[in-house]
């Protein structure tokens, strides 16, 4: 994958976690949930994880640019959930989320693109896929 097909990838879906944050926003309010924490909704301070999340960002296109990497799926979706949900904190100072399962914390689409990184990265590591950098 070329670095132009990276960003065109993560740009596709973190334009999709927006859109579907702002259209939950403005049709449905009710399903609205404002996180101020982390992953499922742990309270940690919102300026360590904008923080994480440019650490995240920066580490992700290191290894594109400076590493034979062959898990560029996984840097797609890493690189999309980390953005859709940063744009909210530094917008917002929360994270939009709005998906409710009942038996889960709510949750946004970027929030289904890392738990999918880390399903990648488990699977590959399962299947003796080597995951070097």
């Amino acid at each position: 994958m070329k670095l132009k097909s990276l960003e065109i990838s993560t740009a596709c879906l973190v334009i999709l976690d927006q859109v579907s944050k702002f259209i939950s926003l403005k049709y449905f309010p009710e399903l609205v949930y404002k996180n101020y924490g982390s992953a499922f909704s742990m309270p940690i301070n919102q300026t360590l994880v904008i923080l994480l999340s440019f650490v995240v960002i920066a580490s992700c296109v290191y290894i594109f640019k400076k590493h034979s990497f062959k898990h560029e799926g996984f840097l797609v979706l890493m690189l999309g959930g980390t953005i859709g949900n940063l744009i909210d904190r530094i917008v917002f100072g929360y994270v939009i989320d709005f998906i409710n399962v009942g038996f889960w914390p709510v949750f946004n689409f970027a929030d289904v693109y890392l738990s999918l990184a880390v399903l990648y990265l488990f699977i590959s590591y399962f299947k003796q896929d080597e995951i070097t950098f």
